[in-house]
């Protein structure tokens, strides 16, 4: 039993923890256990420490917010345990960088040669980028993404970005021009840390370091733009635990002490990027094996896809211009509590709200396989246009469950160009994870599963037409 002081959510531990076999558990080679006094209790990753600072930014409105974003959206209208918040998801994928980033320099000191501020600073970087990659997200997080107005709209957004906005560059713009932009600065000064270094980490681009050049300065810019945004990114490594733990469903769980144990770094033109030790490809394709599965049987199911539709209609009938608000004051007072009070006033006037107070969602008439052919595409689409020729009502053809599960490509399809993870033998021979993973070769080709939905009093009409329909045929 751990004693301690419970205070504003977390726990302050009375003494140094130690697991049941007496051994002290584990703080990190970087990481002073003083400097961390506040430990959140989480049910994937046990204990999660963060320091006095980043308990200020956790505590700040804008992440409190996240507390209020369910993690999948309308997914607890299937899987009723899908309650989750990304408050907790972004602890998550802060702890998991952290044990990675700390696992990393330990194995490596030698290679690395970090000064103690360079260490600092990466070390307090990851942890931020991590932390704060979600706090863009609208109400119910994916669901109705596509009401965010175009980018130019937001601040700091330039003319000729006309494309839709995606919760990134409201992520962006909460960093860059908010008052939480001051607020880091204010409390990383002593390592000069910008909120500009937090979103250039976030996506992916340049990271102008406070430190002066060292010609023998080792760049991690590659290592950790691919631990929070990569193929084997700690964000997917938490979602697949924390989604599998929420719905109670065994598809996305798989080894990540053992993964996260095995990674490792390749020097590639003098910079450090991701790899995986030679024991490690099994946990990898346990990873990958997890979200296929996860995406087939959670994340594109039939009816929490068709509640992600009624969602997105209904939030179109309410927000002004159908659009969320690209103002962020008016953006950040939104969110599923602000929703759910809306829904619950307006079940009565619109058919929407309706549908998703009473539970009510278009039944399921026909879908593709999960790799249709063009055929099958065009099957499904002609299926259509004939039932609305027949009368049947409220016809939607759910055509957005498609993606790529890895940008992994097998080997064959890979150009000299591209930037490959490679497995890192016990004698410091490499080879890219394609040439030694078998499951890539099997779940690269795009899923694109095609759905047809109708009126629920419609379903066994449209069904019998249909069936007729394929006798007259035959």
């Amino acid at each position: 039993m751990i004693k301690g002081t419970f205070k504003d959510g977390v726990i302050i531990p009375d003494a140094p923890l130690h697991c049941e076999n007496g051994t002290r558990l584990y703080i990190g080679h970087l990481q002073k256990e003083e400097d961390y006094p506040y430990w959140f209790r989480d049910p994937v990753h046990g204990f999660i420490r963060v320091s006095a600072k980043e308990k200020k930014i956790i505590d700040h409105p804008y992440f409190q917010r996240l507390r209020r974003i369910k993690q999948l959206g309308m997914t607890h209208y299937v899987y009723h345990g899908a309650e989750h918040n990304r408050f907790g998801h972004s602890l998550g994928v802060m702890e998991l960088a952290t044990r990675a980033i700390d696992l990393l320099w330990e194995k490596h000191a030698s290679l690395l040669q970090w000064m103690p501020l360079e260490r600092r600073y990466i070390r307090q970087l990851v942890r931020l980028a991590a932390l704060l990659h979600d706090l863009g997200h609208p109400p119910f997080s994916h669901v109705a993404e596509s009401l965010l107005p175009e980018k130019n709209q937001l601040p700091g957004g330039k003319p000729n970005e006309t494309k839709p906005a995606k919760h990134e560059d409201y992520t962006r713009a909460i960093l860059l021009h908010s008052e939480l932009k001051d607020y880091i600065e204010k409390l990383f000064a002593d390592i000069q840390l910008r909120a500009e270094d937090v979103w250039a980490l976030i996506k992916g681009t340049v990271v102008k370091y406070p430190f002066p050049f060292r010609e023998n300065f080792v760049d991690p810019a590659v290592l950790m733009t691919q631990l929070i945004s990569g193929e084997l990114d700690v964000d997917r490594m938490d979602y697949l635990l924390r989604d599998s733990l929420y719905c109670g469903v065994a598809y996305g769980k798989f080894d990540v002490d053992r993964l996260i144990s095995c990674l490792t770094i390749n020097m590639e033109n003098g910079n450090a990027e991701l790899a995986i030790e030679d024991g490690g490809v099994y946990a990898v394709e346990g990873l990958l094996i997890a979200r296929y599965h996860m995406f087939l049987q959670v994340y594109f199911h039939d009816i929490r896809r068709i509640y992600d539709y009624i969602l997105t209609k209904y939030l179109a009938s309410k927000l002004p211009g159908g659009k969320f608000p690209a103002d962020l004051d008016n953006f950040l007072k939104l969110d599923d509590s602000r929703v759910e009070s809306w829904i619950t006033e307006d079940f009565n006037k619109n058919e929407w709200a309706n549908r998703l107070y009473y539970r009510r969602h278009l039944k399921l008439l026909r879908e593709t396989a999960h790799h249709p052919s063009k055929g099958e595409l065009e099957f499904i689409q002609a299926k259509k246009k004939f039932l609305e020729s027949k009368g049947i009502r409220e016809l939607y053809l759910d055509d957005g469950a498609e993606g790529i599960l890895t940008k992994l490509k097998p080997m064959r399809y890979t150009g000299e160009e591209e930037r490959k993870i490679y497995v890192i033998g016990e004698h410091g021979e490499k080879v890219p994870l394609q040439e030694r993973s078998k499951v890539i070769e099997k779940i690269n080709e795009e899923i694109k599963l095609w759905r047809l939905y109708c009126h629920e009093d419609d379903v066994l009409k449209a069904d019998k037409i249909l069936k007729e329909e394929l006798e007259v045929g035959n």
